[in-house]
């Protein structure tokens, strides 16, 4: 008697660690591609700050050279991307061919970001890598003239601002 109660639990034992060996890769993936979306949350909030921080950069119209405006966003985006990444250029909104002052500047910043976890595991399942295109875009009014600049089409803000 005691014999059968004991064997169903056994049964009952070996039956859950089967269903969790076959689950568990499905809950990992899902755990590890919420990881990787929310570093690339993390990747967007930077990148955002960055051209944030670069366009204040430009917008004092200190500095005009867009090598060294773009290397302002570099150094605020914790390595994640070059001054290769990087458009800056000026806005002409009343088509006069110059920029002045509460004229826009705009910092843009274009990067294709790769889930790393998510990578490696379709990697392994030769599955397709998922990518996701992260860029920020910023424009601030100038505070002051500025020239020889590249200079938009008139009226053109990519950003929505101004």
């Amino acid at each position: 008697m005691l014999k059968t109660l004991f064997s169903g639990r056994r049964s009952s034992r070996g039956q859950t660690l089967i269903e969790f060996a076959l689950f568990f890769p499905f809950i990992a993936f899902f755990l590890f591609t919420i990881i990787d979306f929310g570093i690339a949350l993390d990747r967007k909030v930077v990148f955002t700050n960055a051209a944030r921080e670069a366009a204040r950069h430009a917008a004092l119209g200190v500095d005009t050279n867009k090598t060294s405006i773009a290397q302002v966003a570099v150094s605020h985006s914790q390595g994640a991307f070059t001054t290769a990444d990087v458009n800056v250029y000026w806005v002409d909104l009343n088509g006069n061919g110059r920029v002045r002052t509460e004229e826009p500047v705009v910092v843009q910043i274009q990067y294709t970001y790769t889930l790393p976890i998510v990578r490696e595991i379709a990697g392994v399942l030769g599955a397709a890598t998922p990518n996701i295109n992260l860029g920020a875009c910023t424009d601030m009014a100038l505070v002051q003239d500025v020239s020889g600049v590249p200079i938009s089409s008139p009226g053109s803000v990519p950003c929505g601002g101004t």
